[in-house]
């Protein structure tokens, strides 16, 4: 048989031990309610500045277009993963930075604002518009499937970078589609009659687009 606890000197029970401690379920529920509060509110700020980065300018309200956005998200990522490897790429690399406002020199693309930049060997800005060299194929710089096809992707980006600041070129509609299932025009960039797309296949950093991809690993 259980024994009565006695009663303290006011005529009430003494509170068990148990009642006394302070992490019952109720304060446990309370403090893990605060964390993920807290947690959220990191992130939120977190994100807010990451978004800064690559969009500047942006409000809360802003970032959570930019989040949702997808083709932003993407280019922002792409603008990283360029800046990582030519960063890592060692010296002579050639490091991604915004166009310079009234600057004629081609840069590769970082930001937003694009209007004359090279987003990778096969992929331009020119005068605000996006455009595929058709003639070609060159390495994912943003999404490699091995180490050496980002190498070879980095360097054929380099490349087109050199010859489109090397002078005046001519932009040349490709005489098939005039866009692709991205929105990008199709057009073949020449200098004296040649394609910047034949300077590039005969220096093994691209090959003839042929309407089908293969891998770039060896």
């Amino acid at each position: 048989m259980q024994r009565e606890r006695a009663p303290s000197r006011h005529g009430r029970r003494r509170p068990s031990t148990l009642s006394r401690r302070p992490w019952q379920p109720e304060q446990r529920l309370r403090w893990r309610r605060i964390a993920k509060r807290l947690a959220f509110t990191l992130t939120a700020a977190l994100v807010v500045v990451i978004a800064n980065l690559f969009q500047p300018g942006l409000g809360v309200g802003s970032v959570v277009d930019w989040v949702q956005d997808r083709s932003r998200m993407v280019a922002s990522a792409r603008d990283l993963m360029l800046l990582a490897s030519a960063m890592g790429a060692g010296p002579g690399s050639v490091v991604p930075r915004p166009p310079v406002p009234g600057s004629l020199a081609y840069q590769l693309c970082a930001g937003p604002g694009r209007q004359d930049c090279v987003v990778d060997g096969d992929t331009i800005w020119h005068r605000g518009v996006k455009i595929r060299l058709a003639d070609i194929d060159t390495p994912e710089v943003f999404s490699p499937q091995c180490e050496s096809e980002a190498a070879l992707g980095r360097q054929a980006t380099e490349r087109l970078l050199e010859l489109m600041n090397a002078g005046q070129f001519e932009v040349v509609p490709s005489g098939s589609r005039d866009a692709d299932r991205y929105g990008r025009q199709l057009r073949i960039l020449e200098r004296g009659g040649r394609s910047f797309g034949d300077i590039l296949i005969a220096e093994g950093l691209a090959r003839p687009w042929d309407g089908a991809r293969r891998s770039w690993c060896r």
